[in-house]
């Protein structure tokens, strides 16, 4: 009988254990019951319904158009590679339904219920909660970063689905004390790094932490030896990018045929190695990225849901020593050292710059917010012991209607059924432009829905696309001889100043005379192309719609026919994209690159006008502008101080009641300028000097 109450003591039954028990301390594994396979399926249906139903019929923005392109071709992703990526993607190509767009989004859905399956088994085998397993899961699934990128062509469903799968993986291996499952999880691990690098801040600690666990067992040479192989078998698929390369594809990246090209890529040298971008912000961002994320969080759980989260961090704080203390810090510190770590090298300026940066940064938080659920999972398991009987029923319900608060709250930003928007960019860049034109693209959005729509849907084959980022690289000119051997890179790469490489010039000389140019926006500020200016002596850019056509200064430009030409190519943005995108998003950019194509036409036209002085063209500058600023429903601030200075002018080449009109109308814009930029420069002091002798500012 002493015995017994000893035993009962010290070893408390499955019953008796708390939710801190359970979380901190690996539970016995407790068979499932058809209730369990009932809630998982429940899960992974009404996802799956869900994702299938608002997925893109093709491709969206940023490196979706690259990375199905490249899966459909088999060519080389931008560095790291992704080749386990493209290789799976490429299967998923084959299938007999949708656009080849649609069959690779397909590809990340089934990825992401993957990930959702692991999340829900893990939280069970830890919890022994079915139902929290559902509520927990599904929640996440209907969240806007998860549901974004479970429906569009990306690399991070495969990444979250190795996390799931390792991170279960090691509950299980606990739990069932299996450390020969370290074997499967190193494979795992090295598969996983063919995909994305970041799983080397969650695979690496779990397996250190593994290690450490089973150090009596696996903590010896042969063992660990064997562990770090299987580490690098996982990683063979690496070996496709050589394969890949040596084919020199159109859509492709780099030159893997060498051992330092491949290092050049695997290290993101050419991005730069631990950074984001080549050209990105030197501020320290950690506190506003980790700040960011937290907010990100929040609306993933609900800000009210933060508080189940406080509840888990104290009772981790509790937690007794040792191995209690240490599997609890797995949920804690292993996500926010990956989310220090990755906001300390993130260098994109998503602070400073573009809000869109912020977005693309957002990316790399699926990872976090995947283990942040298990801790926020375990924290409503405190609070549902914390509150009387009545109240645990309601807080259970309130869970477990959660996924669907989230599912009709993000539903309409995050359905993008009938989102054509990206092929339908691609589409007019490229319809418009004559016959066997040569066109230098820069930015993703313009070369990754290009290369889709010639590469899966056979658009406009006959139009040669170089991208200008990628023709400063010497392994351009080796992927553009074989694809377009009629087009001249009249030296190793494109740089505007270095001995041996070409510049705009040189480049527009080699091929003027053997077909039409054309070319997406110049980047004029801190890039290379913002230093190109010997061309400018022989050549000018005339906008065309969304690109501008390399025209001889001396001899091809007559106005009236530019005029006539140039309207041809122009897209209304209205019908268009009739749906107002969300801001910051990548919508928004090709919807603004809309406007932009006419203010720019309208631009050109006033330029003329500057040069001859001709009352006709002011007008008709005029014109365009006016209309601009009224159809446009958040006109930028340069639309309204061009459109004074065709007022301006015309009213030197007006008299009587005519004259007042333009006058009136200068002012009126000018002053709608000076309050909507943020712009100080010459023409700025310009235009307050005369708003200022008018008596329109103080």
């Amino acid at each position: 009988m002493a015995k017994s109450k000893k035993k009962s003591k010290s070893a408390p039954s499955p019953s008796q254990k708390t939710a801190s028990d359970t979380a901190v301390l690996p539970p016995e594994p407790q068979p499932w019951s058809r209730v369990d396979y009932l809630w998982l399926s429940l899960s992974l249906a009404l996802t799956a319904v869900v994702y299938l139903y608002t997925m893109w019929p093709d491709v969206a923005g940023g490196d979706s158009g690259e990375l199905t392109t490249v899966a459909y071709t088999l060519g080389v992703v931008h560095p790291p590679g992704y080749p386990l990526y493209t290789m799976l993607a490429h299967l998923f190509t084959y299938l007999p339904l949708g656009t080849v767009g649609w069959r690779v989004n397909l590809f990340s859905c089934v990825l992401s219920l993957g990930a959702q399956a692991f999340l829900f088994l893990t939280i069970r085998r830890l919890f022994k909660q079915s139902w929290l397993a559902f509520a927990m899961a599904t929640l996440l699934a209907f969240s806007p970063l998860i549901w974004r990128y479970a429906i569009l062509a990306e690399v991070f469903a495969l990444n979250n689905l190795f996390v799931g799968a390792l991170v279960y993986g090691m509950v299980r291996t606990i739990q069932n004390d299996s450390p020969k499952n370290l074997y499967g999880l190193a494979l795992l691990y090295g598969l996983g790094l063919s995909n994305h690098h970041t799983l080397l801040f969650v695979g690496g600690p779990i397996g250190l932490y593994l290690l450490w666990h089973f150090r009596s067992q696996m903590a010896r040479p042969l063992p660990i030896l064997a562990l770090t192989a299987l580490v690098f078998i996982g990683m063979t698929p690496y070996a496709y990018l050589y394969w890949a390369s040596a084919q020199a594809p159109l859509v492709s990246w780099g030159d893997i045929t060498s051992w330092k090209g491949f290092l050049t890529h695997f290290l993101r040298k050419e991005y730069g190695t631990f950074q984001l971008a080549t050209e990105g912000s030197q501020r320290f961002q950690l506190f506003h990225g980790l700040w960011y994320f937290f907010l990100n969080f929040g609306q993933v759980v609900g800000y009210v849901g933060l508080l189940p989260f406080v509840f888990a961090l104290r009772e981790l704080w509790k937690a007794p020593r040792r191995e209690r203390a240490v599997l609890g810090q797995v949920w804690i510190v292993l996500p926010l050292l990956y989310l220090i770590i990755f906001h300390w090298l993130a260098n994109l300026p998503f602070v400073d710059g573009a809000a869109l940066y912020r977005d693309i940064v957002s990316r790399f938080w699926l990872m976090p917010n995947w283990l942040f659920m298990v801790v926020f999972a375990y924290g409503c398991s405190v609070a549902l012991e914390k509150v009387s009987p009545s109240q645990r029923q309601a807080l259970k319900i309130l869970l477990l209607v959660s996924p669907l608060i989230a599912l009709a709250v993000h539903f309409k930003n995050e359905n993008h059924r009938d989102n054509t928007t990206f092929v339908d960019f691609g589409r007019h860049l490229l319809e418009k432009l004559p016959p066997n034109s040569l066109y230098f693209t820069l930015g993703d959005i313009n070369t990754n829905s290009v290369r889709y729509l010639q590469a899966c849907e056979g658009f406009r084959t006959d139009v040669k696309v170089l991208d200008r980022s990628l023709m400063s690289y010497p392994w351009t000119k080796r992927i553009a001889a074989k694809h377009f051997p009629d087009v001249i890179l009249p030296g190793v790469a494109y740089h505007p100043t270095q001995p041996g490489f070409y510049d705009f010039k040189k480049l527009f000389d080699a091929n003027y005379s053997r077909q039409q140019i054309f070319m997406t926006m110049i980047k004029t500020k801190n890039s290379n192309e913002a230093l190109d200016k010997a061309w400018e002596s022989s050549y000018m850019l005339v906008p065309y719609g969304l690109s501008f056509k390399v025209v001889n200064r001396n001899k091809d430009f007559e106005i009236e026919r530019y005029i006539a030409d140039s309207a041809k190519f122009l897209i209304d943005p209205l019908t268009a994209m009739p749906k107002p995108p969300l801001p910051d998003s990548w919508d928004a950019v090709i919807l603004a690159n809309y406007w932009l194509a006419h203010h720019v036409r309208a631009a050109e036209i006033l330029k003329y006008a500057l040069k001859t002085q001709d009352k006709k063209y002011f007008q008709e500058a005029e014109r365009l502008l006016e209309e601009l600023v009224i159809r446009n429903p958040n006109p930028p601030a340069d639309y309204f101080k061009n459109l004074g200075i065709s007022h301006q002018h015309l009213t030197r080449l007006t008299e009587g009641e005519e004259r007042r009109h333009h006058e009136v109308r200068m002012l009126e814009v000018w002053e709608i300028y000076i309050g909507k930029t943020d712009r100080r420069d010459k023409t700025y002091e310009d235009i307050r000097s005369v708003l200022k002798a008018y008596g329109r500012l103080k």
